[in-house]
């Protein structure tokens, strides 16, 4: 997003994520996740857990979906002030609180959706992540998404706007399928830990390539 500001040409190489990873996950968590699943749709993120990632706004959403329930995983300075604010809304049996996991991706194949409401992000990766495991994606519609994928792919909305954010995750759970394979084709072409060699590889050749002209 900062290409228009720098005036010397520049390569952008994307962060790459993993395709194959360790599937261990913990039975207790899977149970867990299992149980809610059978009684709600189910919205889910891991992060390092802060103010910055936004994860207010679902808990403040689920107040309006009674049939959607909310798991995080993860630690941070910002759990306690979450944990409140479910309280408060009446929300605390629909969000559901785990520890950090070592791969946390593993337990996507439980989310209905993966929602990334962050007010600010350098690059998307656990949304990456999600795109390859073939989830739905909602998340806040800042430059750094919008970079990474398009209205076709995720379903964006508007930051602090409950009205949008519940209809973006409505369309994301409708549309799960569908949002799923286009945005795993998008990963998986563009951001992957291969390409990210490929890329590497690529413009270093170029470099020696013009070096020796």
């Amino acid at each position: 997003m900062y290409c228009n500001k720098i005036k010397s040409p520049i390569t952008t190489i994307y962060n790459g994520c993993f395709t194959h990873i360790d599937d261990s996950a913990d039975i207790q968590i899977v149970d867990n996740l299992k149980q809610i699943k059978s009684k709600y749709k189910l919205l889910g993120t891991y992060a390092y857990i802060t103010r910055r990632k936004g994860l207010g706004q679902i808990i403040q959403a689920l107040s309006y979906m009674k049939n959607y329930a909310f798991v995080i995983i993860g630690e941070g300075p910002d759990i306690a002030n979450l944990k409140q604010k479910a309280q408060n809304l009446c929300v605390h049996d629909r969000v559901l609180f785990f520890p950090y996991q070592k791969n946390p991706c593993n337990y996507l194949p439980y989310f209905d959706v993966y929602v990334m409401p962050s007010y600010s992000e350098g690059f998307g990766m656990a949304m990456v992540e999600a795109a390859l495991a073939g989830k739905a994606i909602v998340c806040s519609d800042i430059s750094s998404f919008h970079e990474i994928f398009n209205e076709n792919e995720v379903r964006f909305f508007t930051l602090d706007n409950t009205d949008s954010l519940q209809q973006a995750i409505h369309s994301a759970y409708i549309n799960r399928e569908k949002l799923g394979k286009a945005a795993y084709i998008k990963a998986n072409n563009e951001f992957t830990a291969q390409k990210m060699a490929e890329n590497h590889k690529k413009y270093y050749d170029n470099l020696l390539y013009n070096s020796n002209k």
